[in-house]
C-alpha cells in the first residue's frame, strides 16, 4: 500500500469538517486535493485506488460528501462559480473513487446518496436542459456514481426505493451518447425480470450493447463510450438474467463477440464473456445456437486448462451447462450409492453473503448437524465437488438474494439441486427482495427463514433447526446409513439399537419383526398397496423410526410423504399416518 495519501485526506476532512456551509474556495479546494490523489501517477495502480477509498470510507468521507452535495444544493448550484465548482470537484471525487471501492459505495447508499442523485436525474428542468454544460455534466455523474454503485448489492434496496427505473428510462432516447450508454448499463444492472423485458423491448437496449461491444473489439483502446470489454460483458450478461432475453441477445449477433473476446481479450474480459455464455446456456435452443457457433466451444474447452483460477471455473461452469452434465450425472452417480457419504445439511449461497452463512454453519455444527459449504469460492473449476455436495445432502439450504439470482454459478447449484429432488429450505439474505425468474419458479410457494436483519439471528437460527429436525444430524447419520444398507441386502442384516425406541413394550412390539414382505402386506390391508414400491426398502424396524421421524421433525415427514413417498392427495396421506398410528396401539 502506498504511504503518503492518509495524512493529506486527514487534513483535507478536517478542514471540511470544520465548516458549516460549503459554496467557499476553502471547501473546494480541500474535496479538489483529494480528488486528485486519484490521478497522482504513483496511486495509479487500481489496488492503491481502492485502498485510498477504502481509507475515505472508513474515514466518514461517505457521510461528509452526500451532506456536501445536499447543502451545495439547497443553495443551488449554478447560482454562481464559487457554488458550482465546489459541487463539481465534490461529484466527480465521489464519481472516480466510487468506482474503486465497494465499501465506499456502501458507505454511500447507507448516507442517503441514491435518492439525492436520483432527484437530480429525475429533476424536470434538469432533464429539458442538457444543452447546458453544466447541467449536462451534473447528470452525467449522478448517473455514473449510480452505475458505479450498482457493484454493492446492499444498495439494491435504495434504487428499488427511489423508483430508479423509471427515472432513468427517459435517458434511453437522450441525445447524449455517454448519458444513453451509462444509463442503459445502470438499468442493465437494477431492473428484475419484468422490467427487464421491459428495457430490451421498448428501448433496443441489447442491440445498443451488442454494436457497442463490437465498437469496443475494434477500437485502439478496447473501449466504446468509455465502456470496456469487460462491463459491456457483464451487462449483457445481466440482460440474459431475464429467460426472455436470451434468445434476442443471441439473434442480436452476440456470439460471434465473445468468439472474439475469448481470442484477443484479456484474462477479466474472457472471464465476463464466459459468465454471459454460461448465463446464456440455460435456454435450450440457444445452448444449441452456441453448440454451431464456430469455435465457441473449442475456446471454452482450451481455457479448460487456464492458470487463471476464475476463467477456469467460468470455463467450466458454462461448459456443464452446455454439455448438460446435469442431467446426464445422475445416471452414473446412482451407480456409486455405496460409496456415498453420510448426508448432510448443504449450503448453497453467493459469495457476497458467506460471512453469515459462515456463522449459520458455525451454529448449525454446534447443534449436531454436519455441513458442507464451499469457502473456498469453487465455482466451475470444481462443479465435481458440487455436484456429490447435492448428491449426498439430506437438504439444501439456498440462500437466495438479488446477486444469487443473477449467478450462473448459484444457478447451476440451484438446478441440480431442484432436478435431484433435494428438499430445499430457502434463506432470505437481502431485505425486500422478492425471488423471481427461475429462482421463483424452483422456489415456488416455500417459506422462507429470514437472515436478512429483520429478525434476531438467534431466533431466525431457532426457526431454521426446527425446520430441519434430524435431516443432516450427525447423532443420526450412522444409524440412518446402517438401516438403509440393511434394506439393500435384506431383513436379516441387524438394526442398530439407536434405530429403534427405548420403551420396552415398543422393542416387543410384533411389527418390529415385520420383513419387507410384511410391510407390503400391512399397505395392502390398509388400501394403500399402490404405494409398495415407494416401500420396498422398509421393515418393521423402519417403519418404527418413521413413526420417530413424525414426532421428532412433522414438517420434515410429511414433506417426505408427498414429495419422495408418491402420497399426493390428503385422504392417502390421512390413510398412512393412522395405519403409522395404529402399530403402537
Amino acid at each position: 500500500m502506498m504511504t503518503g495519501y492518509a495524512e493529506k485526506i486527514d487534513q483535507q476532512l478536517e478542514i471540511l469538517r470544520a465548516k458549516e456551509e460549503y459554496n467557499n474556495e476553502e471547501s473546494k479546494k480541500a474535496v479538489q486535493a483529494i480528488g486528485e490523489l486519484y490521478w497522482q501517477k504513483k496511486h495509479k495502480e487500481r489496488v492503491t485506488k481502492r485502498a485510498i477509498a477504502d481509507y475515505l470510507a472508513n474515514q466518514g468521507a461517505a457521510e461528509l460528501f452526500v451532506k456536501m452535495m445536499t447543502s451545495l444544493g439547497n443553495q443551488g448550484l449554478f447560482k454562481d462559480n464559487v457554488t458550482w465548482y465546489a459541487a463539481y470537484y465534490t461529484y466527480n471525487t465521489t464519481w472516480n473513487f466510487s468506482d474503486a471501492s465497494r465499501l465506499l459505495c456502501r458507505k454511500l447508499g447507507e448516507a442517503g446518496i441514491v435518492r439525492l442523485l436520483l432527484a437530480n436525474a429525475g429533476h424536470e428542468p434538469f432533464r429539458e436542459n442538457l444543452k447546458s454544460k453544466n447541467v449536462l455534466h451534473l447528470v452525467k455523474s449522478s448517473i455514473s456514481i449510480l452505475n458505479n454503485m450498482t457493484k454493492c448489492p446492499e444498495t439494491r434496496q435504495y434504487y428499488q426505493e427511489g423508483n430508479a427505473v423509471e427515472v432513468l428510462l427517459p435517458y434511453m432516447t437522450c441525445s447524449d451518447a455517454f448519458v444513453k450508454s451509462v444509463s442503459m448499463m445502470t438499468l442493465a444492472k437494477i431492473i428484475d425480470e419484468e422490467q427487464s423485458d421491459l428495457l430490451a423491448e421498448d428501448t433496443g437496449a441489447i442491440d445498443f450493447l451488442v454494436k457497442m461491444l463490437e465498437r469496443a473489439l475494434g477500437a485502439a483502446n478496447r473501449r466504446a463510450r468509455g465502456f470496456g470489454i469487460a462491463e459491456l460483458c457483464e451487462g449483457l450478461a445481466k440482460l440474459a438474467v431475464s429467460e426472455n432475453n436470451k434468445k434476442k441477445i443471441v439473434d442480436k449477433g452476440a456470439l460471434p463477440l465473445l468468439v472474439k473476446v475469448f481470442e484477443t481479450g484479456s484474462d477479466l474480459q474472457k472471464v465476463e464473456a464466459a459468465n454471459t455464455v454460461w448465463t446464456l446456456a440455460f435456454d435450450d435452443d440457444v445452448r444449441e445456437k452456441i453448440k454451431a457457433e464456430p469455435e465457441l466451444v473449442p475456446s471454452l474447452e482450451r481455457l479448460e486448462t487456464s492458470t487463471n483460477e476464475s476463467l477456469k471455473s467460468a470455463a467450466l461452469g458454462a461448459l456443464w451447462v452446455i454439455r448438460k452434465t446435469g442431467e446426464e450425472r445422475p445416471k452414473t452417480a446412482a451407480k456409486k450409492s455405496k460409496d456415498r457419504q453420510l448426508p448432510h445439511v448443504m449450503i448453497s449461497y453467493q459469495w457476497d453473503h458467506q460471512k453469515i452463512l459462515i456463522s449459520i454453519k458455525k451454529k448449525l455444527q454446534a447443534a449436531g448437524f454436519k455441513v458442507w459449504m464451499d469457502l473456498e469460492q469453487m465455482g466451475g473449476s470444481t462443479l465435481q465437488a458440487m455436484a456429490e455436495a447435492v448428491e449426498n445432502s439430506a437438504v439444501v439450504l439456498m440462500a437466495m438474494s438479488h446477486m444469487y439470482k443473477e449467478s450462473p454459478n448459484c444457478r447451476t447449484e440451484a438446478e441440480y439441486t431442484f432436478q435431484l429432488r433435494k428438499d430445499i429450505v430457502p434463506l432470505m439474505m437481502e431485505s425486500h427482495y422478492k425471488p423471481d425468474g427461475w429462482l421463483g419458479m424452483i422456489l415456488g410457494a416455500k417459506l422462507y427463514i429470514d437472515f436478512s436483519g429483520k429478525q434476531a439471528f438467534d431466533s431466525a437460527m431457532a426457526k431454521l433447526i426446527k425446520e430441519l429436525g434430524v435431516r443432516g444430524r450427525e447423532d443420526t447419520q450412522t444409524d440412518v446409513v446402517v438401516a438403509r444398507e440393511a434394506a439393500e441386502v435384506g431383513a436379516g442384516a441387524p438394526v442398530p439399537a439407536a434405530m429403534m425406541s427405548s420403551h420396552p413394550l415398543d422393542r416387543e412390539a410384533e411389527f418390529l419383526t415385520w420383513t419387507q414382505e410384511d410391510v407390503a402386506k400391512w399397505l395392502e390391508k390398509n388400501d394403500l398397496g399402490s404405494f409398495k414400491s415407494e416401500f420396498s426398502e422398509y421393515d418393521g424396524k423402519l417403519l418404527r423410526r418413521l413413526q420417530g421421524v413424525r414426532s421428532e421433525a412433522p414438517e420434515f415427514f410429511y414433506t417426505m410423504l408427498t414429495t419422495k413417498m408418491g402420497l399426493k392427495t390428503m385422504p392417502d396421506v390421512l390413510k398412512f399416518t393412522e395405519a403409522l398410528d395404529n402399530l403402537t396401539i
